[in-house]
């Protein structure tokens, strides 16, 4: 059984999975923590934990993961992504997301910082009036319009965002589906670079108005990320399914979801949980993937 720390944050990922009327949700915040307080045994707090995420979350499946948990917007949580990043004529960026529908404010999902360029690439989103999260991709300092990706709906959602050099071609999708794509968003030419620049700071959870700091609350995230994965290349639709069903295409990663690669933030909490994944689908024979797993 995990510590009264760790099981506060699952139980708040398993709250935040539970679909508006249900009973987790009936839960007020003052008594969520409540239940989760030192006092608990922790014997005693898997008994309210374990039938939540059942409703919920933490249904049969065989991908085990480390879910990181921004709880409420801050200015100070942040996850360092520590790796190397090569310069980027194409890159495709994925994760399992779950949005944390109090505010409708601007959150950046993640930011890539160079020296020339503090927005090199970047993804943010804000709950519209309508209850769609709506995404929003920067590359170089230039904004696509924010256009709807997914319901606001606190459920866990597949997205992906590309990018490519040549016309500026770009596409989200969700949950396996494209769901806004266009050109010329930063197109190489003679006033553009060519390339996302090589050797950044990646930050999971914050906008960087500095290279790797200074961020601010209205910016940054609340809710849950696991599984983000980075290619330098543009994925297909093909591949964007296998991502989406816990398949890693292997050939051009960047980087791969792991703890030991993370610089994690004292006040993020992680866990580590399983979930199914959707489809499971094969593997085609040639397709470079392999079934990825934290133990």
């Amino acid at each position: 059984l995990p510590g009264t720390g760790e099981a506060d944050a699952l139980l708040h990922v398993c709250w935040m999975s539970l679909p508006p009327g249900s009973m987790g949700l009936s839960l007020g915040r003052r008594q969520v923590k409540t239940m989760v307080s030192p006092q608990w045994k922790v014997s005693r707090l898997w008994l309210v934990l374990l039938p939540l995420c059942w409703l919920g979350f933490l249904l049969p499946g065989d991908h085990i993961v480390p879910v990181l948990v921004f709880r409420d917007k801050t200015n100070t949580k942040y996850v360092k992504v520590l790796s190397d990043f090569p310069a980027l004529p194409a890159v495709t960026a994925c994760a399992h997301l779950q949005w944390d529908t109090r505010t409708q404010e601007i959150a950046t999902i993640f930011s890539y910082a160079v020296p020339a360029f503090i927005n090199e690439f970047q993804l943010r989103g804000f709950v519209d009036e309508e209850g769609f999260v709506r995404f929003a991709l920067i590359v170089h300092g230039h904004h696509s319009p924010y256009l709807p990706v997914f319901r606001a709906d606190r459920q866990w959602h597949h997205f992906c965002v590309t990018w490519q050099q040549e016309n500026g071609t770009w596409a989200i999708y969700d949950d396996g589906k494209r769901r806004a794509s266009a050109s010329g968003l930063c197109a190489a030419g003679p006033s553009a670079p060519q390339a996302i620049y090589g050797q950044g700071t990646f930050i999971i959870g914050q906008d960087q108005d500095s290279l790797g700091g200074t961020f601010r609350e209205k910016e940054s995230f609340s809710g849950n990320i696991t599984d983000l994965h980075i290619w330098q290349k543009v994925l297909g639709a093909e591949q964007v399914e296998r991502v989406r069903s816990c398949w890693v295409v292997e050939q051009d990663l960047v980087f791969g979801w792991s703890s030991s690669a993370l610089e994690v933030e004292s006040t993020v909490q992680e866990v580590t949980t399983q979930f199914l994944c959707p489809g499971q689908a094969d593997a085609e024979p040639g397709w470079p993937v392999s079934r990825w797993y934290l133990r």
